[in-house]
């Protein structure tokens, strides 16, 4: 999906995206982005790409769930990447199908492309 950065608009889709929200294309076109995420996480997701929009960065990676046009949750790995489409910024949203055994972190947003490490035991030394 593509975003307008200055209405927050969705503006293009894919036929993936139809099928992955349950929605039609002229349904999802033209729907705020913040619409296609549970409200419990609207307002982080709304300071999450004004901070990619403001500092200039090119990609953020996060996992989150979706929310269906029934309205059912559907985790998904996803990849913002701030472009430039006929010189208007654009923020590209890919988001992949999480299947149970790939769910890491759902609802923990990451800034950057690291991983969050583990927690670890000490191990003491004798």
């Amino acid at each position: 999906m593509a975003m307008d950065v200055r209405t927050g608009k969705i503006t293009d889709c894919n036929e993936q995206a139809e099928k992955l929200l349950g929605r039609t294309r002229n349904e999802i076109i033209g729907m705020n982005h913040l619409n296609i995420y549970p409200a419990a996480c609207r307002a982080e997701f709304r300071k999450q790409f004004a901070k990619l929009i403001r500092s200039g960065i090119k990609i953020m990676k996060f996992q989150i769930e979706l929310q269906r046009k029934d309205g059912s949750l559907i985790p998904v790995d996803a990849t913002g990447n701030l472009i430039r489409v006929e010189g208007r910024p654009v923020i590209q949203g890919i988001f992949r199908t999480l299947t149970p055994g790939k769910m890491l972190n759902i609802n923990y947003i990451r800034g950057t492309a690291k991983k969050r490490r583990p927690k670890t035991k000490a191990i003491p030394i004798t």
